[in-house]
């Protein structure tokens, strides 16, 4: 780098810190994961036949944390949410938490039809079938915590008639589609919502730094493209009326604009959407952090404010400890076919 840490510099002078000249760097010699291998990596749950794939309607849960623990947290939803399982796993097993997993690909938790995979016609069908399964799991086994997490900003969602909902329409219709799974989750339950991660729409961020290891700054995406602030208000706005916690880190993964592919020496990105499993366990700290907070005002009862315990434990997002300043990659279309 040039001696000016990450998100301390303003290239152009306008008073927003913007990175440009600290990303214009050559890619670290002990980047990792190596391009190579980034699709890879990713939650081991995908080898332990823990995570459905798109037309497969079974239910399959799978255990993390600590086996023993008396705390129960649901992680709920497609890719999206399994990406966050190297962040939470860590701290729940050194708190005493039993995670479970209950995900499926290019299925979100909020009860919408999507087009997400119209060459797999049977896609939605066993997603409708699916998440019902889920929610009678939880339903059944009452957990703490369910932390739901999709790919919000990407789904195509349809009507009864097929139609696009387009706009602020399909902002709405994700929205009504997440109140009914919140709606119907055990009266003991608290909902967490996680908003998506960025979205690499400039170029797949892999393929990039495999060809670009002279001028990282050639793989960045504006922040504006990279994540709809727009979008990601609206469904904080919604959880929280609806009583639950919103959990937003990513500051953490584009901590100024342009959104980098590769902070200090990882790689953030597996695909154009998906974080790696390495780097989503280098920010478990954070992730503690939140979920820690939203236990412990659970802990005092109903009467606390569980909504600003997320919040604060979101404010105090900063770059964690340790963050030094197969086959090959994927395409774009191949990074989608992967499944949300």
């Amino acid at each position: 780098g040039d001696g000016v840490l990450d998100g301390d510099e303003d290239s152009d002078g306008d008073g927003i810190n913007d990175a440009q000249e600290q990303d214009k760097r050559r890619a670290p010699p002990g980047l990792r994961p190596k391009p190579e291998v980034a699709f890879w990596d990713r939650p081991d749950s995908y080898n332990d036949g823990c995570h459905s794939e798109n037309e497969d309607p079974k239910l399959r849960t799978c255990e993390f944390g600590d086996p023993d623990g008396g705390t129960l947290i649901v992680l709920f939803g497609d890719s999206h949410a399994l990406q966050w399982l190297p962040s939470i796993s860590g701290p729940a097993a050194d708190n005493g938490w039993r995670v479970v997993t209950l995900t499926k690909a290019a299925c979100p938790p909020p009860d919408i039809t999507t087009t997400r995979s119209p060459d797999r016609p049977r896609a939605q069908s066993s997603c409708d079938q699916w998440r019902v399964k889920a929610m009678d799991w939880i339903e059944a086994n009452e957990p703490d915590i369910v932390m739901m997490a999709g790919a919000g900003r990407k789904y195509n969602i349809i009507d009864e008639r097929g139609e696009y909902f387009l706009g602020d329409a399909r902002t709405d219709e994700w929205l009504r589609g997440l109140g009914f799974t919140i709606e119907g989750l055990p009266d003991g339950t608290h909902p967490m919502v996680i908003a998506d991660t960025p979205f690499m729409k400039r170029i797949n961020p892999v393929n990039c730094v495999r060809d670009n290891q002279r001028d990282l700054s050639q793989c960045s995406t504006i922040r504006a493209k990279a994540i709809d602030r727009k979008f990601d208000q609206a469904e904080r706005e919604f959880t929280e009326s609806m009583g639950g916690t919103y959990a937003d880190l990513n500051d953490k993964i584009c901590p100024y604009s342009p959104c980098p592919a590769v902070i200090g020496d990882i790689l953030l990105y597996r695909n154009a959407d998906h974080i790696t499993a390495t780097y989503a366990e280098q920010i478990a700290p954070s992730m503690g952090a939140v979920l820690s907070d939203v236990l412990g005002v659970l802990a005092q009862g109903e009467g606390a404010d569980v909504v600003a315990s997320g919040e604060s434990a979101e404010t105090s997002v900063e770059l964690d400890e340790g963050v030094e300043s197969a086959e090959p990659p994927v395409s774009n279309e191949t990074a989608e076919a992967d499944g949300a």
